[in-house]
């Protein structure tokens, strides 16, 4: 759910224990605005007093943050982004406790839109623009898998889409705010912090076993989430559809995808065998690792595109559901529980335009997708015009 300032779905006690512009957070950060907030949270555009360089800052609200489990769960989520060297990774410059008990993070501030909004813009890509995001989310996402970090909640929402100095296009993958950490600090292994019943992620994404059980899933669960993105940025519609949110579990589980090819004539036969081994039901037959779909799919990247395969961490072996020896731990974003209500249908309208029917499944508090855009410190980027300059959370843990 993406929250654009003075949205009247933003949660208003959020909102209303927002810092105001010229507060001063941690004794160096100057409140400059608030960007959005959540049911547990807020962002905010401050600037580093002596530094003079704008970042976002991340916070839980006063109301929230005696929940010992969403602070150490807003923690996680800071080091397992902090802990990624890619560049596709939205940076983690701090984290820290304000005065008031509110756990923050410190995150680099990006000027751009996220690929749903890009969507929602133009419609679907071309097929070698649609490739080239989706290698550089698998080049964050090789990364996360090499160290243990599934993410489990990607998403078009969750890939921003900036510039480099240079101008060419930068994809940054968001919101670590559910992933699942399978290897504790020093091979130990490390405390369950996710409730048994919990639902997490966004049903249109989730892979079957996440549907059934997103506490074990591995990295190939987040290659099935890839699959069903290069599907929608190729073909402008998603890969499952359903008017409520059983119905689109049960497409998930039980119903294939239409094939790439029907819906657009000029894809390559060979992409669309890469699609349908992605969005296998089975995770014995999808990609085994996000290295070797970066290694197919590269085939269709633009002649510009460059990307050293050399410098793709290797993940670990994929193992079946439940059956690591360790014992994994799982990070939502705010303490979900089991959702007992489902959406509302969309519209028809709504529903052949951008398929964010259903936001993340966070049954606890109104969720907020953000972070905010805006210039990168002293890094010059091309402009962007003011009303494509997406304002969002990165992670509902913090909007959640």
């Amino acid at each position: 759910m993406t929250v654009q300032p003075g949205d009247p779905e933003g949660a208003p006690g959020a909102a209303d224990e927002a810092p105001k512009p010229g507060d001063v957070l941690a004794g160096k950060y100057r409140v400059e605005s608030v960007l959005g907030a959540g049911g547990m949270g807020v962002v905010v555009l401050v600037q580093h007093i002596e530094l003079g360089q704008r970042m976002a800052i991340k916070m839980m609200t006063p109301g929230v943050i005696h929940e010992k489990e969403a602070a150490l769960r807003f923690i996680q989520e800071a080091r397992a982004a902090a802990g990624l060297q890619s560049e596709h990774v939205v940076r983690i410059f701090d984290v820290g406790t304000l005065d008031s008990g509110a756990p923050y993070m410190v995150m680099e501030l990006l000027r751009g839109e996220d690929l749903s909004q890009v969507l929602q813009n133009t419609g679907r890509l071309p097929i070698q623009d649609a490739v080239d995001y989706v290698l550089q989310a698998c080049h964050a996402i090789a990364e996360a898998h090499a160290r243990g970090i599934v993410h489990r909640d990607l998403k078009p929402s969750n890939l921003f889409l900036t510039r480099r100095s240079d101008g060419s296009p930068l994809v940054k993958v968001l919101d670590f705010g559910i992933s699942k950490t399978t290897m504790g600090e020093e091979g130990q292994a490390p405390a369950n912090l996710t409730r048994t019943s919990a639902v997490m992620g966004s049903p249109l994404y989730m892979s079957p076993e996440q549907v059934r059980n997103a506490k074990h899933v591995d990295g190939r669960a987040d290659i099935w989430s890839l699959g069903v993105i290069l599907h929608e940025l190729l073909t402008g519609s998603p890969a499952f559809s359903a008017d409520t949110l059983p119905g689109i579990c049960a497409a998930i589980i039980a119903d294939d995808p239409p094939s790439l090819r029907s819906l657009r004539k000029d894809a390559p036969e060979g992409l669309e065998e890469l699609l349908a081994k992605c969005l296998a039901k089975s995770v014995k037959s999808r990609f085994q690792s996000t290295r070797d779909l970066m290694i197919e799919l590269k085939k269709w990247s633009s002649s510009s595109f460059k990307l050293d395969m050399s410098s793709i961490p290797h993940a670990m072996t994929m193992r079946e559901s439940g059956a690591a020896s360790r014992a994994p731990v799982s990070v939502p974003d705010n303490g979900p529980t089991v959702v007992n209500s489902v959406p509302a249908a969309p519209s028809d309208a709504v529903r052949s335009a951008r398929p964010n029917h259903f936001p993340t499944v966070v049954a606890e508090a109104a969720t907020t997708s953000a972070s905010a855009v805006a210039a990168t410190g002293n890094v010059a980027t091309p402009a962007v015009p003011k009303s494509k300059r997406a304002v969002f959370v990165v992670g509902a843990a913090a909007a959640a």
